[in-house]
């Protein structure tokens, strides 16, 4: 973009000098609803929105106070320093914004690289965006509750190979029916997770009142962490295992509610917090019982497939 007076400036490339101002100039990270805010302000009042990011310009300010008057919803700060800037003459408002011209469409032509922001000051930010209910976010994260740290849970609960022989555990064990597989815990090891699987679970949005299985993908705090059912079914099973939370109806009544899948409950009262172990000889009974599902699954399933055999071959005998 050529270097001209502000006078000379088209609406549209004010626009788009505002919007540079603000990603380029602004000292936090900010969530493309933040922006959409700003740009909306910008639609509005373009000249003064030009006349206020020139006068933070020459504060050295940047448009810091801008995304702070956003998330905070006042504006009063702004004010006193467009008020500040109205009492300069009229000789030392159009130099500032002369420089502020010069200065801004510069780095829109050429850019400098960013400087990367430490980790710490980058997770310590985005905590502050996503935890402020005043400001709500369209940021699908939620840094207390993700996958990686889910899966990392799972596997230290889980039996490790030298823990199984002839295909069963050695040590005391947690057996948990989920919806659509089973997980077997080592006890001792889910009970030294308990008070981190506890905060995992307290993140979902399970209360007093039933709450279905498909909605356990979103946080209390509407975010969404997984879209995974099968990464949701794991956190379910932990937290079960944990006795955190319990289905809230028997499984043969699963088909009654809606989609077919369960709600799940607060376990309440002495009931709730109890890690259940059983011991290593009892795990036959549990593969018994699951031969028994899949045989009973399979019986079933063959008038289905008899039919549709049947049917099958009366179109091949018709051509």
């Amino acid at each position: 973009m050529e270097i001209k007076k502000m006078k000379e400036l088209t609406s549209e490339e004010k626009k788009s000098l505002l919007a540079h101002w603000f990603r380029y100039y602004g000292k936090k990270i900010f969530t493309l609803e933040e922006l959409m805010i700003f740009m909306e302000m910008v639609e509005q009042k373009v000249d003064a929105m030009f006349e206020l990011a020139a006068m933070l310009y020459i504060n050295g300010d940047g448009s810091t106070p801008v995304l702070d008057a956003i998330r905070s919803k006042d504006s009063s700060n702004l004010e006193k320093i467009m008020n500040k800037c109205r009492k300069l003459s009229k000789k030392d408002h159009n130099e500032n914004i002369r420089l502020f011209v010069e200065e801004i469409i510069t780095t829109f032509n050429h850019p400098e690289e960013a400087k990367p922001i430490d980790q710490k000051s980058f997770d310590k930010q985005l905590k502050e965006i996503i935890h402020n209910e005043e400001n709500p976010s369209i940021l699908n994260i939620n840094l207390d509750l993700d996958q990686e740290d889910v899966l990392r849970t799972l596997k230290d609960c889980m039996f490790k190979d030298s823990e199984i022989k002839d295909e069963a555990p050695t040590a005391e064990f947690t057996y948990v029916e989920g919806i659509a597989r089973s997980f077997v815990f080592c006890t001792e090891r889910l009970r030294a997770n308990k008070d981190k699987i506890a905060k995992l679970v307290d993140n979902l949005q399970i209360g007093d009142i039933p709450e279905s299985f498909v909605n356990l993908c979103v946080t209390k705090n509407g975010h969404m962490w997984t879209g995974d059912q099968g990464m949701m079914e794991v956190l379910m099973a932990l937290g079960i295992a944990c006795g955190l939370i319990e289905y809230a109806q028997p499984r043969e009544k699963w088909n009654e509610l809606f989609g077919a899948v369960p709600t799940v409950i607060r376990t309440k009262g002495k009931k709730r917090g109890v890690i259940k172990g059983e011991k290593p000889e009892e795990f036959a009974k549990y593969i018994k019982e699951e031969d028994k599902k899949i045989q009973e699954e399979q019986r079933k399933l063959m008038p289905k497939l008899k039919r549709r055999s049947m049917n099958i071959m009366q179109k091949r005998q018709k051509y």
